[in-house]
């Protein structure tokens, strides 16, 4: 009697383990297909990495706001953009400041979409932080602005 009883007691734990296995399975993202190997080393994608950060450094703002540096954030599975503001911006007008705002979220918004077909509003954000501290300043989704 007991090794039946010890053979249910294993083919249940067996079935709950299998249960759980296929219920945590995580949905596809529409950007999996982004996500392929490459045969870029991890030295190559650093020193990429530097340059264009030196090249955006040495931009000069546009109308108050720093060229967008766009990243994957891999864990809200969006695209982000964030930009830097110049303090005179900060104490511009708010609809100037809006306007401007909306302006490089649109282009930035447009130019991913050149690349990135799939990309919807729902998974682009931009943020602006300031250039004195790289605190938030506002952050821009669906053409909505939250200012921080």
């Amino acid at each position: 009697m007991r090794p039946k009883m010890l053979m249910n007691v294993v083919i249940a734990i067996a079935l709950f383990a299998s249960g759980v296995a296929v219920g945590q399975r995580t949905p596809a993202s529409k950007f999996d297909k982004y996500f392929h190997p490459s045969l870029r080393t991890e030295m190559d994608s650093l020193a990429l990495e530097t340059t264009v950060d030196l090249i955006l450094g040495s931009l000069p703002y546009r109308n108050g706001l720093s060229i967008p540096k766009t990243v994957f954030d891999y864990k809200q599975n969006r695209v982000q953009a964030w930009a830097l503001s110049s303090s005179d911006f900060e104490k511009a007008p708010i609809e100037t400041v809006k306007a401007e705002i909306i302006a490089l979220y649109r282009l930035e918004l447009v130019h991913l979409k050149a690349s990135i077909p799939e990309l919807s509003e729902d998974d682009f954000v931009l943020s602006v932080n300031r250039d004195s501290n790289f605190q938030p300043f506002a952050e821009c989704k669906h053409g909505n602005i939250v200012f921080h």
